[in-house]
């Protein structure tokens, strides 16, 4: 049996929030003069991870076939 299409679209949107609570923890850490170097490019890279993976999920959800669901022959 197939997830439903609703299924997919809540967990990319439950996976979008959790990507966004890791983002914003990076956001805070931006201007601390304790956070330099390594530590500010480590961040950085997470933020741009984060963005990108946001994207691609829009994309996805975006994307999703309305015949996800209803042509699996599985699901008989």
């Amino acid at each position: 049996m197939s997830p439903r299409i609703e299924d997919v679209r809540h967990d990319a949107a439950a996976l979008h929030r959790f990507i966004d609570s890791i983002a914003s923890g990076c956001k805070v850490a931006e201007g601390y003069p304790s956070y330099a170097g390594y530590s500010e490019a480590f961040f950085e890279y997470i933020l741009s991870l984060a963005e990108k993976t946001n994207a691609y999920l829009a994309r996805f959800v975006n994307n999703l076939d309305i015949q996800f669901a209803t042509d699996d022959p599985l699901d008989d």
